[in-house]
């Protein structure tokens, strides 16, 4: 049984990358959105503390034994016990999920839709190719090397488009969020005093008022139907409440293309028998909090990856795919 929760910022999101900041070099962070699975994971597996009036600095000693608790998020040092589903995007009554890597698109159709000019827009979906000659009885996947045809592996769809293969409706940057500089200055972290030549601008994500972040877990989890969730290490908060499953997943492990509505963890078994479709590596960490150190990088294939068939591993991740013509 998956839990869904619907999650919506008081103020902004400021989920900045691992990139150190140097004096006189490095003035301004990288945002990252939407937020990564591993950081909502952390601020679910940090409401549960909250509302469960477990404190953190016992919660994180090696000799914890609250059976209950490591039942519902897991020991502080290990992944939490469930997967978690997206996020996506709700704007009004429409759910966006990331769009598929083996979906292009004419660059110049693609450019007029994103300025408005046109109502819809012509998807080319990559296809099979078989050989004979090199490989007997293996399928390649072939990208075309032409300037004229886009990959939309990074930009949102309505889900109708995936699922039903309903006409494609794009979600563009400037319909989801606003970007908000704050410029500020570093400070001497032993004695809190300002540091001369430190200063360095963040960009803040605000969502308009019409949209919010979906995401799932794959198992309950014993927390009020409604909250207050904080996100990342600057602990933006936002109101979270629990809803209903915004998604079927019938017809699953029977064939056909699946794509992913979350990253993939490059490093599971076997994984890459089954991707298809895919973009660049995306490399990730995270900060251990037994250690009170950053974790090793890892790599994972991002969302809207294309899988043929669905392993088990990622089952919970993925959504079945109809074929366009």
């Amino acid at each position: 049984m998956a839990e869904w929760f619907n999650f919506i910022p008081v103020d902004t999101l400021f989920l900045r990358g691992a990139e150190s900041l140097d004096k006189g070099s490095d003035h301004r962070t990288t945002t990252i959105f939407p937020p990564t699975t591993e950081t909502l994971s952390g601020a679910l597996r940090t409401a549960y503390l909250i509302e469960h009036e477990i404190p953190f600095h016992l919660y994180n000693r090696s000799d914890f034994s609250d059976t209950a608790t490591i039942d519902q998020i897991g020991r502080s040092h290990e992944e939490p016990p469930w997967s978690l589903i997206g996020p996506l995007i709700r704007k009004g009554t429409q759910l966006f999920v990331p769009s598929p890597y083996s979906w292009f698109a004419p660059r110049k159709e693609l450019e007029s839709y994103l300025e408005g000019k046109k109502g819809s827009l012509k998807i080319l979906p990559a296809e099979y190719i078989q050989s004979g000659i090199i490989w007997p009885q293996r399928t390649l996947w072939v990208r075309s090397s032409s300037d004229e045809i886009e990959c939309l592996g990074d930009k949102w769809v309505n889900i109708e488009s995936v699922l039903k293969g309903a006409p494609v409706k794009l979600l563009s940057t400037e319909e989801v969020y606003t970007v908000e500089e704050r410029t500020g200055i570093a400070l001497d972290p032993r004695r809190r005093t300002v540091l001369e030549g430190h200063l360095f601008t963040m960009n803040h994500v605000r969502l308009l008022h019409d949209v919010s972040l979906l995401f799932g877990i794959n198992k309950p989890l014993d927390i009020a139907q409604k909250g207050v969730l904080k996100v990342g290490g600057e602990q933006r908060f936002g109101r979270y409440e629990k809803i209903e499953s915004p998604l079927s997943f019938e017809s699953r492990g029977d064939g056909g293309r699946y794509m992913s509505l979350s990253s993939i963890d490059g490093s599971l078994d076997g994984i890459e028998g089954y991707v298809m479709a895919t973009g660049k590596i995306i490399y990730r960490g995270g900060w251990n909090m037994r250690e009170g150190f950053h974790k090793p990088l890892k790599g994972y294939y991002p969302a809207g990856t294309v899988l043929s068939d669905i392993p088990e591993t990622v089952m919970a991740n993925c959504i079945k795919m109809e074929d366009r013509k």
